[in-house]
């Protein structure tokens, strides 16, 4: 959720229904949504933006569809998947925190996304960096599913983005995590 922290930040712990905005131009979007604009990129370089949130008592789905010039699209890119990676934290209750970023041929599966995705999210068929997260509970086989996957199409200028947040939702198993994942454990 880096775009939109309103809806789930602020809003978390109870159910909404799906929040969404199609085709912003980049003013109106950075207008409504000042600090969570990525710095570096201008608003004059996003023609379009549509995006859509829905957030349960527990999870959370942020869908986007970005038309905007390729290097505005590398630094939107960045920050998506540095925010992901930074917003993980140990606490009483998360002891574990395994992350790993990697390429996939797919979005994430349905099943880890709160109400699917909007009838305007259709990316191509093309490679989608991630960065996974999997948040262990303490004494437990049990955590949060974290995600954020993004693709540009060089041939369209779009972005495209899907982040999300499942508690109880398994990415892995514990202690079974992809190869070059980074793991935080917090030691009692």
């Amino acid at each position: 959720m880096f775009l939109l922290p309103v809806f789930g930040d602020l809003l978390w712990g109870l159910t909404f229904e799906p929040e969404e905005f199609v085709d912003l131009s980049g003013r109106e979007a950075k207008a409504r949504f000042p600090r969570a604009w990525p710095e570096g990129v201008d608003p004059a370089d996003v023609r379009r933006l549509s995006a859509r949130s829905h957030t349960t008592r527990d999870s959370y789905t942020d869908c986007y569809r970005i038309e905007l010039t390729a290097d505005a699209a590398q630094t939107w890119q960045e920050h998506a998947h540095q925010s992901e990676q930074h917003s993980h934290s140990l606490t009483t209750a998360i002891n574990r925190v395994e992350c790993v970023q990697r390429l996939s041929d797919a979005p994430p599966p349905g099943n880890l996304l709160e109400e699917g995705t909007p009838h305007w999210w259709n990316p191509p068929k093309v490679t989608f960096r991630t960065t996974e997260a999997m948040l262990w509970y303490a004494m437990s086989d049990s955590g949060v599913a974290r995600g954020t996957w993004t693709t540009f199409d060089q041939t369209s200028g779009v972005l495209w983005i899907v982040s999300f947040a499942q508690q109880h939702g398994r990415l892995w198993t514990r202690d079974n995590a992809p190869t070059n994942a980074v793991v935080r454990e917090r030691i009692r």
